[in-house]
């Protein structure tokens, strides 16, 4: 499966909670970061003394491609790239959320598209995304 983030800039930061996270970069603003994508980090300890981290969810239902999240600036206190293992370690986490979204569309029977349709369709109706073409005015 083709990784999801091949062209993005994947970054790990480390937040003013202590939370630390690793995500797609899609843009970068002043006073705030957009991403998608994003997994928090936990380091976790075996019996045995044997250190591993994991990933999870940093935000619940905010995995799908077409969800970004808006990180305000002042919430990150360092960032940095990650090595090659963890970015590749965070492709087979994406790839496995990937099939197991795809898993639920099927047994949904819905297709990629309708779920996008149905997506957008929340997003108009939260007023989201402005849909009004009220004058035909260039600012």
């Amino acid at each position: 499966m083709e990784s999801k983030t091949q062209s993005g800039d994947i970054r790990q930061l480390k937040l003013s909670t202590g939370a630390e996270i690793i995500c797609e970069v899609l843009d970068d603003q002043k006073g705030h970061l957009v991403m998608r994508h994003a997994l928090a980090l936990s380091m976790r300890q075996a019996e045995d003394g044997y250190k591993y981290f994991t990933f999870g969810a940093f935000m619940i239902y905010q995995l799908d491609p077409l969800q970004v999240i808006l990180l305000q600036e002042h919430h990150i206190v360092s960032f940095a790239i990650p090595s090659d293992d963890m970015i590749e370690q965070y492709n087979l986490a994406l790839d496995e959320i990937e099939k197991e979204r795809i898993r639920d569309l099927e047994e949904d029977n819905m297709s990629e598209a309708e779920e996008y349709d149905m997506t957008i369709d929340e997003l108009l109706d939260k007023n989201i995304i402005d849909n009004s073409d009220t004058k035909d005015t260039i600012h």
